[in-house]
């Protein structure tokens, strides 16, 4: 009988240490014992500082909140790393971080940024983020752990602000072209032009904007402001027709007996001129097909410029504009283009509507560029100033402004391109210089 109530007393312990312990936090699975990875990691509300300037000029900080979960933290198990993305936002303040989540299947121990000592990682600790941290994950079994680099990424640029520099200044050969057109083909810049009666290219790599090489095509007899390109390679006017290049460097006569007045326009596939009055399509330069136009009256009688971008709702659809003038005004015109070659769709004009604020300009020495899902126009105008105008509505409305020249830029024209990461190159008749720019957050690359 003694020994009964031993036993029983004995089991009474067992079943209370079981009822504590399933009360506790501490529990885990069985099969989780020696597991030792995070699980789950989000950043809660941080505090934004703004920087500013107050209706006198002064520079004034005010601050804003931040909502974590519109940034979500990537957790790279393989390579033990633990990071935001999409960085957040300029001035974002990380010195003072709540996680709104951070779990794993094992205890979680953060290490000290002054004594190294790992200890216990608690939510509702406020934490100094600003530089990589490490967290540990030790295993409830007491012999695994694994250890996750933290990094909280924060922008250091303003996400719509432009960017420019100058590359490159004072180049003879640029300084002494007239009729530039700038193209870019692979990694090279070509600037195209008239240096007095020759006519000529200047070439360099983007990645060397300081090495300009000049190349004489006075032989050619080409009109470097009718250089136009489609896919991988170029069209000009020449003296004897139609020519065509590789490279940008060295010419060759098309052998096609369609003779074009103009090159009005190019496409990523394909080639668009002007002969007898009619529009016609190319997709090699050899054979020709005529275009429809809805409103002939309306075409433009020289400068012709041109850009495309694949459609926003579409991607089969692209998108040409095309912007020339007549009768000292710029006439804007589109073109939509059927990648898969089902349907046929013609030119149409868009009119300038009274109440729009914001007409095409008329610009000397223009280039359009497809840029940020718009388009820019650079060029000088009439009293000699440089400028940009950007449209965000399919050439519609051009906002003068919203993208700008340094105001450091000088010289007597200007030609503009842009390359494979988003930079607006800029070559400037009469000073040499060299300009490239970028919106920033058109540079960000995220790992």
């Amino acid at each position: 009988m003694k020994y009964i109530r031993i036993l029983f007393f004995l089991l009474a312990v067992a079943f209370v240490g079981m009822q504590s312990a399933c009360s506790s936090d501490d529990v885990v699975d069985a099969s989780d014992y020696g597991d030792c990875i995070v699980t789950a990691a989000r950043i809660g509300t941080l505090t934004r500082d703004v920087k500013t300037k107050t209706s006198e000029g002064k520079d004034t900080v005010y601050s804003v909140t931040v909502q974590g979960y519109y940034y979500p933290l990537s957790i790279d198990h393989i390579n033990g790393r633990i990071y935001n993305a999409d960085s957040l936002p300029v001035g974002t303040r990380t010195d003072k971080t709540v996680f709104s989540a951070f779990s794993g299947t094992g205890r979680l121990a953060i290490r000290s940024l002054v004594t190294g000592e790992d200890s216990t990682l608690t939510l509702a600790d406020s934490l100094d983020f600003s530089r990589e941290r490490f967290v540990t994950v030790y295993a409830y079994d007491g012999i695994g752990s694994r250890t996750y680099s933290v990094n909280l990424r924060v922008h250091r640029e303003e996400a719509d602000s432009f960017r420019w520099a100058r590359v490159h200044g004072g180049e003879a050969a640029l300084a002494a072209l007239t009729d530039t057109r700038l193209v870019r083909m692979g990694t090279r810049l070509l600037a195209y032009g008239r240096m007095d009666a020759d006519v000529c290219v200047a070439v360099a790599d983007v990645a060397h904007p300081t090495t300009w090489n000049t190349i004489d095509l006075s032989a050619t007899g080409l009109n470097p402001r009718s250089v136009m390109q489609i896919e991988q390679r170029l069209y000009a006017l020449g003296n004897e027709g139609l020519l065509s290049s590789a490279d940008g460097m060295v010419w060759s006569l098309v052998e096609t007996d369609f003779r074009p007045e103009a090159l009005v326009a190019a496409g990523s596939q394909t080639l668009y001129a002007q002969s007898g009055g009619t529009i016609y399509a190319s997709t090699d330069g050899v054979e020709w097909v005529a275009e429809d136009v809805d409103e002939p009256a309306e075409w433009p009688t020289g400068n012709f410029v041109s850009a495309h971008q694949l459609s926003r709702t579409d991607k089969h659809l692209e998108n040409i504009l095309m912007v020339g003038s007549s009768e000292g005004g710029a006439k804007v015109w589109k073109r939509v283009v059927d990648l898969t070659g089902r349907e046929n769709f013609s030119w149409f004009f868009l009119p300038v509507e009274d109440k729009n604020p914001y007409p095409c300009p008329n610009l000397q020495n223009a280039a359009l560029m497809t840029y940020d899902e718009g388009s820019l126009l650079a060029g000088t105008t009439a009293d000699g100033r440089h400028m940009l105008y950007q449209s965000s509505d399919n050439g519609r409305t051009w906002i003068p402004g919203a993208i700008a020249f340094p105001t450091a830029l000088t010289g007597t024209m200007v030609a503009a391109t842009t390359d494979a990461d988003n930079f607006v190159w800029v070559v400037c008749s009469g000073s040499g210089d060299v300009w490239r720019g970028r919106l920033n957050r058109l540079g960000w690359v995220s790992r």
